[in-house]
């Protein structure tokens, strides 16, 4: 009877005339599911099969129900308002309305699945589309090609963000970096040797040399840093390579793969490569000039987009 007094909107003859229709059909025992499968009009069994391939992101599914129903004698018009209908009262359960008047149906009679799968937002735009369908399906060429486009999209309702829910999660990003980037960094310190591991033994010139020479081949930048190196020490396992300063140091940190790469091919063995810094304890004074100096280089190096191949003192 709802359903009756929804379609006549308003009118009483309308309302009349339909009772009429159905009654003549119904066998004495008026049915929602009798209404729609004589009046043309979609299952709620067959809205559900479709919410599910929704929720499960299967478009081919949803296509095949799509093509079974308009078989069946729906037309694309009514197939729009039915499955608007159908988003219409799976968005007012989610937001907890339950009222069977508000609804047309029970609320346990909408597909579960699809209101666990969705958001808000997500049936919001479930909406739009097939609100929008039924807007452009009057003046179509073909309205069969604009609700295939629309089931479609609807395949892939899952995915859909809102451009406002795509700054929140960059801000959150940020917001995590930021929190790790105002964290002590105690893990990138920079290591402080004072004296080589005894059960370590110097790789012998010849190897340095040739170490140097490979590298000077593909990467000058890094043999000129490795030059500056005062000791190579390599063990079983590992090879510390030892500088007196920051500057040669830090052009050396992040080519650790290079270095392991020749020294493996040399010596014959795979070894794990650490660049540690010799604590000398500099003067104030020479702790300033080399922040000079290093400042200075940085910046030419900026200015010129070039690479720090040698860096001497401009004493010299």
């Amino acid at each position: 009877i709802f359903w009756i007094a929804k379609e006549s909107t308003g009118s009483l003859r309308d309302a009349y005339t339909l009772f009429d229709q159905i009654a003549s059909f119904s066998e004495g025992h008026i049915t929602i599911e009798k209404i729609r499968d004589k009046l043309g009009l979609i299952g709620m069994d067959n809205l559900n099969d479709m919410a599910e391939a929704i929720a499960d992101g299967d478009g081919r599914r949803l296509i095949e129900l799509t093509n079974e129903t308009l078989s069946r004698g729906v037309s694309v018009e009514q197939f729009a308002i039915d499955l608007a209908e159908y988003f219409r009262g799976i968005l007012f359960v989610r937001k907890g309305v339950h009222k069977e008047a508000v609804l047309g149906l029970a609320p346990d009679r909408f597909s579960a699945k699809l209101i666990r799968t969705l958001s808000d937002t997500q049936v919001e735009r479930a909406l739009e589309l097939l609100l929008g369908l039924y807007r452009v399906i009057r003046y179509s060429l073909n309205p069969r090609f604009d609700l295939d486009l629309t089931m479609s999209r609807l395949a892939a309702l899952r995915e859909f963000v809102t451009p406002q829910e795509i700054l929140q999660e960059i801000e959150n990003i940020r917001e995590a970096i930021g929190d790790a980037g105002r964290r002590p960094a105690t893990s990138a310190t920079t290591p402080q040797v004072s004296t080589p591991i005894r059960t370590m033994s110097e790789l012998s010139p010849g190897q340095v040399s040739d170490v140097l020479e490979r590298i000077r081949h593909t990467k000058l930048a890094l043999a000129s840093a490795l030059e500056k190196a005062i000791e190579w020490n390599i063990g079983d396992t590992e090879l510390t390579v030892t500088f007196d300063s920051e500057y040669p140091a830090n052009a050396a940190r992040g080519e650790e793969e290079t270095i392991r790469t020749v020294v493996m091919e040399i010596v014959g063995r795979p070894v794990l490569v650490r660049i540690v810094v010799r604590s000398e304890a500099p003067s104030d004074q020479a702790v300033a000039e080399n922040a000079r100096q290093d400042s200075q280089a940085e910046m030419v190096k900026r200015v010129f987009r070039g690479e720090v191949v040698d860096q001497k003192s401009t004493d010299q």
